[in-house]
């Protein structure tokens, strides 16, 4: 039985989503990091991460039916509501609750996009914990979008 090809509108989503995470986890492991250069991509990693988290729920939604001019107007950067929405949708990951969580504040009020002098400190996402949680999201959302299927991959690819 062949599945149905990912919607359009479902693609709007899942693809950079797929890509956000894809550059965050080359940044972490590339081989010119260092000490100093942790410090500098800190902001950007997460930025990657909180828009890898928003995507992927926003093609979880899409998915389901949800129009992705409705989800940009309802949920805009708001990752705990989107994660509410997609565990009400039938999306069940529970440590998707606490990454959503630890990137809500920097991803949703833009301080990990836009650097502030005046700020003494920022808070993120463990890379590590946050790898695993997207890399099951991932996986989860591949088999509900049909996405890695259609190119001929196994879900997770």
């Amino acid at each position: 039985m062949s599945q149905t090809p990912p919607s359009p509108e479902t693609l709007t989503f899942y693809i950079p989503a797929k890509g956000f995470l894809q550059a965050a986890q080359m940044v972490v492991a590339s081989p010119l990091q260092n000490e100093s250069r942790r410090a500098m991509t800190f902001l950007p990693i997460n930025t990657l991460l909180g828009f890898s988290v928003e995507l992927y729920c926003k093609a979880w939604l899409a998915a389901n039916g949800r129009a992705p001019d409705e989800l940009r107007k309802q949920f805009g950067h708001k990752l705990r509501n989107l994660y509410v929405a997609c565990v009400n949708s039938g999306l069940e990951l529970g440590s998707l609750e606490t990454l959503a969580s630890q990137l809500e504040a920097g991803h949703g009020d833009f301080s990990y996009r836009y650097f502030e002098p005046s700020r003494v400190e920022y808070e993120g996402a463990n890379t590590a914990f946050a790898f695993h949680v997207l890399n099951e999201l991932d996986a989860l959302v591949d088999a509900r979008v049909g996405a890695s299927a259609s190119m001929g991959l196994v879900p997770g690819h």
